[in-house]
């Protein structure tokens, strides 16, 4: 391969780069724009139903979490 077409590889190579970088700062600002406007309640609900998962698999000691939250805990996790 000659000097040229290395050099050419490069640049193509650069190029994709900056595409995908701009791509990926596009998507961070759509992100930031979108998780503004979630609303607080909405991500506090998200965060206790977590833990409450968390917590059941704890109490599930390795056992099937479905069966076991639908034995005890199904009118609190609402799965």
């Amino acid at each position: 391969m000659n000097v040229m077409k290395i050099s050419a590889k490069i640049n193509t190579m650069q190029n994709i780069n900056i595409l995908l970088f701009d791509r990926l700062l596009s998507w961070r600002n759509e992100l930031i724009v979108v998780w503004s406007d979630v609303r607080q309640d909405i991500i506090d609900t998200a965060i206790d139903q977590c833990r409450k998962r968390l917590q059941a698999c704890v109490r599930a000691n390795g056992g099937h979490l479905k069966t076991f939250c639908e034995q005890t805990l199904a009118n609190d996790l609402h799965f």
